[in-house]
């Protein structure tokens, strides 16, 4: 649901997001918006100047008193002026080299400096996109969803709930015997969204490596319950990435590395007596180990055990 603020502010933006393609999130301030239409992301100047302005206008100051603690104001201006950047020049499949700040670097500050409140607006932007994806009823959106693209919101969302993973007061409560801990509960939501990130950084943004980085974040998270099967997916679907990039040799290493997860899988199931799931997972070793043989050989034809790029 869209908050008071995000009504407010809303008077002055327009959102609109659609599945598969990067979210286009325009100023209605007549000037800005025509100015952000015909920004040449080449242009280093007019991309420092546009983005100070738009970094200083009142929205964004509303927008960080609310989400950002006092003392860094400013720099929580900066750094969605930086991102609602990002999602522009990527979104137009321009050049990210001008923007004045680091996708990383605005990425932490927000993490740092992120008020309570703008914790739970980011997750409850990532849930209603979930929701989206799932129903295909649109939400109204709120402020994370104004200004960031989906992939810095699920991206963003898988750090702080790792975060918060950390800090709850009450880590190992559960809602009913045999089901997750809070705590467990908050680490499998970073990994699903550190890899839906990964798939929208891949087909949306064009960034490969942001992709592979979220791909292997979440690989790393799965690992700390001991889904080797998830575990598995991740490392297959950076194959998938670098062999999209013409990476054969990475490509082919990281399709090797999901054969031998999928192999411990099947050793984990056939330990457990579960002979079906124990021969599945061994098929899908097998097919890897095949592919990973012929991997850079049949490029045009990479079938179904190159693994899928989507976000969900």
């Amino acid at each position: 649901m869209i908050t008071s603020s995000a009504r407010s502010i809303q008077q002055n933006l327009h959102t609109s997001e659609y599945v598969g393609v990067a979210s286009t999130q325009v100023l209605r301030d007549a000037a800005l918006k025509a100015a952000l239409k015909i920004l040449d992301f080449n242009d280093a100047k007019a991309v420092k100047e546009l983005h100070e302005k738009i970094s200083n206008t009142s929205v964004f100051h509303t927008l960080c008193d609310i989400f950002i603690f006092g003392g860094q104001i400013k720099a929580g201006q900066h750094a969605f002026t930086t991102l609602l950047f990002y999602q522009y020049a990527e979104g137009r499949n321009q050049s990210v080299e001008h923007i004045p700040q680091p996708r990383d670097e605005a990425m932490a500050s927000l993490l740092q400096w992120l008020t309570p409140v703008g914790k739970t607006v980011l997750l409850d932007s990532v849930k209603e996109r979930l929701d989206f994806l799932y129903t295909r009823q649109e939400d109204e959106g709120n402020e994370f969803t104004v200004f960031l693209a989906p992939y810095d919101r699920f991206c963003l969302a898988g750090y702080v709930s790792l975060a918060e993973a950390e800090t709850l007061p009450n880590p190992h409560r559960t809602d009913a015997p045999g089901q997750l801990t809070d705590r467990e509960a908050l680490i499998q939501d970073a990994a699903n969204y550190f890899r839906i990130a990964a798939g929208y950084y891949s087909q949306d943004a064009k960034r490969p490596d942001l992709a592979i980085t979220s791909y292997e974040k979440a690989g790393d998270v799965y690992r700390r319950f001991g889904w080797l099967s998830q575990v598995a997916e991740c490392k297959q679907c950076v194959a998938a990435v670098l062999l999209k990039q013409k990476r054969f040799v990475e490509a082919k290493e990281a399709y090797r590395q999901a054969a031998v997860l999928y192999e411990e899988t099947a050793e984990f199931y056939r330990q457990c007596k579960d002979t079906p799931l124990a021969k599945g997972f061994a098929q899908d070793a097998a097919e890897l180990h095949k592919f990973a043989d012929s991997c850079g050989q049949n490029q045009g034809q990479l079938g179904s055990a190159a693994g899928g790029l989507a976000p969900m």
